[in-house]
């Protein structure tokens, strides 16, 4: 068997060749376990998605639109995850990045917005949710075309604070195949977050779905620009190693970072937005919080989604629960992983990922099946996601025949997975709101962000939060009222303010220092 950080190595190497997906070894088909029912009123409203990556056909003709819709009508599903930014490329027409050089032939072909429209024509109408890779850039091997692309601006022949990537302990800069920008540098996350927003205000997309919104692995993150906020935050000197717990907790915050930002800008463009992310769920599924903690998922990718959910600066979590259901052990894997899933989401949602494409039709149902049943403790997920669209069963049949046994009885003593068209779930957070948001930039009086400073919030509830390396802070799930905050460093007060917090709203308090 492979040694531990072998095995994660090959796994997230794979992942990169086929956009979300997590292979893994096959092993003996273990005995048929019995198949559980799905919760009675299972034509209740539900999440039912595909992904819809870029390697593959799916949005990069009319035609193509035309026959994926057709094909999620027959399914039964209700929503597609569409690949829009595969590397720093742009599969939509209002952008600030070039357009991919598959979209060259038809220049005048907006894939997102003719999906779109499309899609909020149907009946009953699909939700379109746009897939955006967040951290990888492009391959070594595979170098983009166009000029503008941020690899021959902040690639491995920048210098200074303009090279955005990551790199390793040891100086390597590519990863998983690819060059990734390290979410620890202030410009490259802001950059992202650009690249999110201006997708927002052009599109009337009904979710925006992030990837690789994480690190690659414990050693990496080691950007110079990153390493040196390290140092000034935590008054350590020279290079951290990579599994000290403080500078694994940094860049755990970096990501966090991130997200919030995204999260709390995008609903203040646009309050109904649903904004997502595909998560990891490697290995043995925690059966516990100190198990949380030591999991793949906190201590080599860096992504504590679960923190998200909780804190409210993520709408839908879609793990990937990418495991073969012929393999006994990947088998208890997936269930563990699940039974944790839905007893963690707290007031969000989950939306289960399948690997369909490591699995036959028959194997996707019974995890399907299980997906959607309550746990133990008589929790479920809202819903299911299968990876993919153009790849979803392990010996190639044709997808069409997947999208049919969604809807037919398979096997015939069971009812059908999906058996009647449902509407997505209604999450009350956003349709009956009864908590706030706040979110702003701090700054000196020169422009530059007050990176590391503290905001304290005193009012209905009290919050302690911590200025990004962008300049910016924020906060969920407030109580409405009438709040002070007070910018501190080092104990000593350096602004104070005021703010008003309503139900559904964010409220946006730029503070110069």
């Amino acid at each position: 068997m492979l040694g531990l950080a072998k095995k994660w190595s090959l796994i997230m190497f794979i992942i990169l060749l086929a956009g979300c997906c997590t292979p893994q070894p096959a092993a003996p088909t273990p005995a048929p376990s019995p198949i559980p029912t799905v919760p009675a009123g299972a034509n209740r409203p539900e999440f039912r998605a595909f992904w819809v990556d870029a390697f593959h056909p799916g949005i990069k003709s009319p035609a193509e639109v035309d026959k994926l819709l057709q094909d999620m009508q027959a399914a039964k599903a209700n929503a597609v995850i569409v690949q829009v930014r595969r590397r720093a490329d742009a599969y939509y027409n209002q952008t600030i990045e070039p357009r991919s050089d598959e979209l060259q032939k038809l220049p005048d072909y907006d894939p997102l917005a003719y999906l779109i429209q499309k899609a909020h024509a149907a009946k009953p109408p699909i939700e379109v949710h746009a897939w955006l890779v967040a951290m990888p850039v492009t391959r070594p091997s595979e170098p983009p075309t166009s000029p503008e692309h941020l690899y021959f601006k902040h690639g491995p022949t920048a210098s200074g604070e303009a090279m955005w990537l990551s790199s390793s302990a040891s100086g390597s800069l590519a990863s998983e195949g690819s060059y990734f920008l390290d979410p620890g540098h202030p410009a490259a996350a802001q950059y992202f977050v650009d690249v999110v927003l201006n997708l927002v205000r052009h599109y009337d997309v009904d979710g925006i779905h992030l990837d690789y919104i994480r690190y690659s692995g414990a050693q990496w993150g080691y950007n110079p620009a990153s390493v040196a906020r390290y140092r000034q935050s935590s008054g350590a000197t020279g290079t951290p190693l990579p599994a000290d717990p403080a500078w694994q907790q940094w860049r755990r915050e970096q990501v966090t970072h991130l997200m919030r930002q995204i999260y709390l800008e995008t609903i203040a463009l646009k309050p109904a937005i649903k904004v997502s992310a595909a998560t990891i769920a490697w290995g043995a599924g925690p059966t516990s919080a100190a198990a949380w903690q030591q999991s793949p998922t906190m201590t080599e990718t860096f992504q504590d989604w679960l923190g998200w959910l909780q804190e409210g600066i993520l709408d839908l979590a879609f793990p990937m629960n990418y495991d073969r259901e012929t393999n006994e052990q990947q088998k208890r894997w997936f269930d563990q992983w699940i039974e944790w899933e839905k007893s963690q989401r707290g007031e969000r949602h989950l939306v289960i990922g399948l690997g369909a494409y490591v699995n036959t039709i028959e194997g996707s149902l019974a995890q399907a099946r299980r997906a959607l049943a309550p746990s133990a403790s008589g929790q479920t997920a809202q819903g299911v996601c299968f990876f993919a669209y153009a790849d979803c069963e392990v010996h190639g049949l044709s997808p069409e025949r997947f999208f049919r046994a969604l809807t037919t009885a398979e096997p015939p003593e069971t009812e059908p997975l999906f058996q009647a068209a449902v509407r997505p779930p209604e999450m009350p957070w956003k349709t009956r709101p009864t908590t706030g948001y706040l979110k702003g930039f701090a700054r000196y009086a020169d422009g530059q962000p007050a990176d590391g400073l503290t905001v304290t919030l005193r009012g209905p509830a009290q919050r302690t939060l911590t200025v990004s390396g962008t300049g910016f802070y924020g906060a969920a799930g407030l109580p409405p009222g009438d709040y002070t905050l007070t910018v501190t460093r080092a104990g000593q007060t350096l602004a104070a303010t005021t703010a008003r917090i309503q139900a559904g709203q964010v409220t946006t308090v730029d503070i110069t220092l």
